[in-house]
């Protein structure tokens, strides 16, 4: 029982509930970071087309 008393203390909730949030950024800075890398790699595929690509297009069926 002295670890659930301890636990419902203000001081050790709002350390945990801390705690929580720092982790929290961290695995959204993470995630973040692995979006902002593949975009730039997809950014680097779209580049990759022939420069006549899309000049003229045929629309008669």
């Amino acid at each position: 029982m002295e670890g659930i008393t301890q636990a419902a203390r203000p001081d050790v909730a709002l350390a945990a509930q801390v705690y929580a949030l720092k982790k929290a950024g961290e695995a959204n800075a993470a995630l973040l970071q692995a979006l902002i890398g593949a975009g730039a790699e997809g950014a680097r595929v779209a580049t990759n087309k022939p420069p006549h690509l899309g000049q003229r297009i045929d629309v008669t069926a």
